[in-house]
Formats: structure tokens, sequence, C-alpha cells
């Protein structure tokens, strides 16, 4: 089979056998609209569209007008405004601990086209970030070939024997001290209020038909250096960690990819928990807690009750249709444990975008909300 045969496959097996696997490639569309076709976008992400494809880039901009006719004109997509607010919740954090000249770690647990190692320019605390992506194999592979097609950078993510000595428990051990105290104090602050939007998107609008065209384009050897990156890595490593949530096998996928748990981490959990069983949600937030040096935390969203029901209530074949499994409050009883302790009670993101942005967001056309919480490790 040719590689251009054998990259189809994949991307169709993606979109066909997993609802789960495309919608993540439908995020990244819902990115690139907002960032290219909403006025005053909330923010940039001119990756996405190289990693959302021709599929998802169309239904995103159909919802974008579908949104429109309904709600009215000149709001904001829910999605993207999901994903600024945890932009912003992380990184203040991330800042004070480049500031003690101290190194942490993000895993993005289930982080399907997640692009904020590329994307979060204004952020120069990244440069002392190990970043993690974990989600399904068949997910990491699709997005390492849309990345290489793009020309973005990932190739700092390969560890030596120096790195190895250098993040040992020893070495890092005072770094990690600091890096501790410097953590949680700053995830207890709200984030200041934003009054003025970051700037459009340097991307045409008419974009999206030039990014379906190069995803068609050959691939970079995998592994191969990029010549002039279209889309240089900001932090200092990017890992992609192929596995399974649901296996209960965390700790050994990301002791293979050499996460140093002597160094704070910050769990990024954007849209993924309520995909599983509440029971399995749990195993990963406790598994999370054990692999967490003092100081970690959990920046983690999930949907309210009403959007749970609207996900069952939607009829066969829709996208969304009985993929959530459980409501926030179930969550925060029944999935946190004695090992996570929520900093305030969690709201939703659209009461948070517009007292936090200033921004008037769209709400599903099924109804309901997805609610953002902070959590630290319960002492």
């Amino acid at each position: 089979m040719s590689s251009s045969s054998t990259e189809a496959t994949t991307e169709a097996s993606i979109n066909t056998q997993s609802d789960i696997g495309f919608t993540c490639q439908f995020t990244a569309g819902l990115r690139h609209v907002e960032a290219s076709m909403v006025d005053h976008p909330l923010l940039t992400d001119d990756l996405a569209c190289h990693l959302a494809g021709a599929k998802a880039l169309g239904l995103a901009e159909q919802e974008l007008a579908s949104l429109s006719a309904q709600q009215g004109p000149g709001k904001h997509l829910r999605v993207p405004a999901r994903s600024r607010l945890l932009d912003d919740a992380l990184k203040p954090p991330l800042q004070t601990l480049a500031n003690t000249g101290s190194s942490c770690n993000v895993v993005a647990l289930g982080a399907g086209m997640d692009t904020r190692p590329w994307r979060l320019r204004q952020t120069s605390s990244l440069s002392a970030v190990h970043w993690y992506d974990v989600d399904f194999p068949a997910i990491v592979e699709l997005k390492r070939k849309l990345l290489a097609r793009a020309r973005a950078e990932t190739g700092r993510n390969e560890r030596t024997s120096e790195d190895a000595t250098a993040s040992s428990p020893a070495a890092s051990s005072s770094s990690a001290d600091a890096s501790a105290s410097a953590l949680t104090p700053l995830l207890t602050t709200p984030v200041s209020p934003v009054t003025t939007p970051p700037g459009a998107s340097t991307q045409d609008p008419d974009s999206s038909a030039a990014c379906a065209q190069q995803s068609d384009s050959p691939p970079q050897q995998q592994g191969a250096s990029i010549p002039q990156s279209s889309f240089p890595l900001l932090t200092a490593s990017w890992t992609a960690v192929p596995h399974d949530l649901a296996d209960g096998s965390l700790a050994a996928a990301l002791e293979v990819a050499g996460f140093n748990s002597h160094l704070p981490t910050i769990w990024l959990a954007e849209a993924v928990l309520y995909y599983m069983p509440v029971a399995q949600a749990a195993g990963v937030l406790q598994m999370a807690a054990s692999l967490s040096h003092p100081g970690s935390a959990l920046l983690a969203t999930c949907v309210d009750a009403e959007l749970l029901q609207a996900s069952r209530d939607l009829q066969a074949g829709h996208v969304f249709a009985n993929l959530f499994q459980f409501e926030i409050d179930e969550l925060l009883r029944d999935g946190l444990g004695q090992h996570w302790t929520v900093q305030r009670p969690p709201e939703t993101t659209k009461v948070l975008a517009a007292r936090l942005l200033g921004a008037d967001c769209y709400v599903a056309e099924y109804g309901g909300a997805e609610c953002m919480f902070t959590a630290v490790l319960t002492p």
C-alpha cells in the first residue's frame, strides 16, 4: 500500500470508527473559524486548519453560519472561548515558574489536535515546559503526520542521555521545590479581566481551502529536521504519548515517554473526562495525582446536566449523540476523590468568557453548557 493510501486510511478510520476521534478535528476547525471568520477573535491559531481537515473545517463553518442565523451575528464560538479561558488559566503559573528558573510538565489528556505548544507565542515561559500530548494511538499517528505536512517543528522532543541526567530526581529537586511554592498561589487567583481581545489572525478568511490543499501534500519524513519551520515549537520539548486513558496504565505510558514526576505538573483535561464513565475518569485523576509533585494542579472542563441530557436526546448519527457520560456534579462528587481539591465552584465557560474576556458567546444549538474548574493536590 502506498504512503498516501495509508495516510488516507488512517484519517478515514478516525472519522468513521470513532466519533470522539472526529470531534478533536472538529474542535481544531472551530478554533480556525473563530480566528479567521469572527471579528475580534478570542485567539489566534494559524495551525488549526492544517490539523482539522476539509470535513471538519466545513462543518465548523456551517456551525458558525447556523448559530449566526439563529442567535444573531457578532458573537464568539463557545469551544474556542473554552480554549482561550484555559490558555489564560495556564499562563500565570507557567510565567511564575519561569521567573524562579524552574521547569515543569504540562500533560494534556486527550489532547487531540491541541496546538498550544505552537500557538501561545505571548507566553515566553513555555521555554521551560516539557509538554506531553496523550491520546489514542490512531489520533497521535494522524496528528504527527498532519504536523509534518504543516511543517510544524516537533524535533526537540527527542531526549538525550544528558537530558535524562539533568532531569533526574537529584538534579531537579531544588527547582521542583521552588516550583511547588510558585504554582499553587497563582491558581487561586482569578484571571485578570481582558479588556482588549487579541488581534485578528494573520490568516486569510478564505484559507480553509488552502489548508485542505496543503494537507494533501507529501508529509515530511518522520524524525527529520524541518528547515525554516512554519510553526516553531515554543516549549522545551513536545512528546506525543499514544495511550488509551481507559486502560489504566497512564503511569507506564508516561514513563516510557520520559515523564519526570519530580517536577510540578499541570494536568490539562479539556473536554475529555466526560467521554468516559465517571469511574474511569476517577481512575485517571487518581493516577495523575499519584504522579504529581507537590505544587501540581489540574485544569479541567466538564459538561453540565443540561448538556449531558442534550447529548442523550440527540438523534442517532449526530456527531455528539450519546457521547457524554456524566456531568459536572457527578465528577465533583465521584471523580476527584480525596486527591484533588477544587479551588472555587465551577462556572460555565459562557459566564467566564463574559466576565473575564468581555465576550458574548453562542450557546449550543442543543442546549446546555460546559463548566471549567481548577484544582490542586489535596495536602
